[in-house]
């Protein structure tokens, strides 16, 4: 092989290398610049963050004052599903939830129920 030959296949390989090297450059900036701008867009297609509050119970005694009762104890289940969304070049980490409770009140009160 000719030095020419060598010469020609490294000078093709180094812009083959620089081409490449910009085209991830470029692809990871517009990546990072639209996922800054759509994190707003993931909850307004996918909904918002779920949130699940504890129940409480409350009462009205005959004097008119107001008791609120924690639960005594709860059975909580939560069953998690990761379900991966693409959106554009990035893929979105969002969630299934399935949620199932079993909550007990105790009346420490005088005041039956």
């Amino acid at each position: 092989m000719k030095l020419t030959h060598l010469f020609a296949i490294a000078v093709i390989f180094v812009c083959t290398t620089i081409a490449w090297w910009l085209l991830g450059a470029v692809i990871t900036q517009r990546t990072s610049h639209v996922s800054y701008q759509t994190g707003d867009s993931v909850s307004g297609r996918w909904g918002p963050p779920l949130l699940q509050k504890h129940p409480s119970a409350r009462y009205t005694s005959s004097s008119g004052g107001r008791v609120s009762l924690q639960p005594a104890k709860s059975d909580v289940k939560v069953k998690l599903s990761y379900q991966p969304v693409k959106m554009g070049l990035l893929w979105q980490r969002t969630y299934g939830a399935a949620f199932v409770g079993n909550y007990t009140f105790v009346n420490n009160t005088a005041i039956t129920q």
